[in-house]
């Protein structure tokens, strides 16, 4: 039933997580209005949603498919029930359920930002229930949406050689991404994060990061 409601074709880029016995907690994101559905779509997983959206849970029948599939819900500009969604995630991990969180929050539209500010609490819980973070990435063109499964993430085991290769991930396409681009804010962007990688000091890294594009 869900697929026959998306209105995007879906085209799936790359898929390299393919489910193991461990709690999941895939990490998506979040730019347009159907990219929940087709995240739901591409991992092809039995997960419960992390929904925030208090309006268009009560007030439309896109919440009542959402109650039906499994979700928990939370008031994103609530900070006592973004805390006790904590608490939410963490019971579902526990009896053995997977969790997709859309963990910006809202709707990514500057064309100029990476990422919004994520809310962290899918770390924490994630750390604590020796979970997978398994990104999920979506992109709308036209009527398509294309998307992608990475490989799932090890909080509990990464260490410097970890940082290092993910570094080395990023400067391949950071520098990629200077060639073809020809849009002068988003070029600023990524010569500021440049500079940052470049600086080899690793401490220095996370922080900026994690401050500035996180």
């Amino acid at each position: 039933i869900l697929k026959m409601s998306n209105k995007l074709k879906l085209v799936v880029d790359k898929k390299e997580f393919h489910g193991n016995s461990r709690p999941v907690i895939y990490v998506a994101s979040h730019g347009f209005k159907d990219d929940v559905l087709n995240t739901v779509l591409t991992v092809k997983d039995n997960v419960y949603i992390v929904f925030g959206n208090i309006d268009l849970f009560f007030n439309t029948i896109d919440g009542l498919f959402l109650w039906l599939y499994g979700c928990q819900l939370v008031d994103r500009y609530d900070k006592t029930s973004r805390n006790a969604m904590k608490k939410k995630m963490d019971r579902v991990l526990k009896i053995g359920g997977n969790l997709v969180i859309f963990a910006e929050g809202t709707w990514n539209l500057s064309p100029n930002k990476l990422m919004e500010n994520l809310h962290w609490g899918f770390y924490d819980v994630g750390r604590e229930n020796n979970a997978l973070i398994v990104p999920v990435v979506t992109h709308k063109v036209g009527n398509k949406c294309y998307s992608q499964v990475l490989n799932g993430v090890e909080l509990n085991k990464l260490n410097q050689t970890d940082i290092v290769n993910i570094l080395y991930i990023i400067k391949k396409y950071y520098n990629r991404a200077l060639e073809i681009c020809d849009d002068k804010n988003i070029y600023n962007v990524i010569i500021n994060l440049k500079g940052i990688i470049d600086s080899n000091n690793i401490s220095l890294i996370t922080k900026k990061l994690l401050n500035n594009y996180c």
